[in-house]
């Protein structure tokens, strides 16, 4: 994504009110070294929890989640540096990597799962073809 994101944004929120029930914005803000926008909704009878945070070196920390109706996790991806999905990658050397983000899926047994970058879209569209 070019800096500034407010393109990116504007894109996002379009989509999530295209795609979701009952968006709300939790937190939509521009900073000069990052933006975040979080926001909520429903897909069906699950509730959808969306939040990006953009730097301004072009990485991006997100998470996406998915809650079932008592807001247990059914599934989520996120790529914030876990310590189970950092030894998923690095064995016993896990520690060196401490801060790496990396991505990774969460399930609702507690499991762990490596995986590749996500962005909004392709949530969106592992929500089509999962739920």
């Amino acid at each position: 994504m070019a800096w500034p994101p407010e393109q990116h944004i504007a894109a996002l929120i379009q989509k999530a009110n295209r795609v979701l029930q009952g968006v709300r914005f939790l937190r939509d803000t521009v900073h000069q070294s990052h933006a975040v926008l979080s926001l909520e909704g429903s897909w069906g009878d699950y509730r959808i929890v969306v939040s990006e945070i953009h730097r301004n070196n072009g990485t991006v920390r997100y998470t996406y989640y998915v809650l079932d109706q008592n807001n247990a996790l059914h599934t989520g991806f996120d790529n914030s540096p876990d310590r189970v999905a950092l030894r998923l990658k690095h064995d016993s050397a896990f520690f060196a990597h401490f801060h790496e983000e990396l991505p990774h899926q969460h399930t609702p047994e507690g499991d762990i799962h490596l995986t590749g970058l996500m962005d909004f879209d392709g949530f969106l569209a592992w929500l089509e073809g999962n739920l």
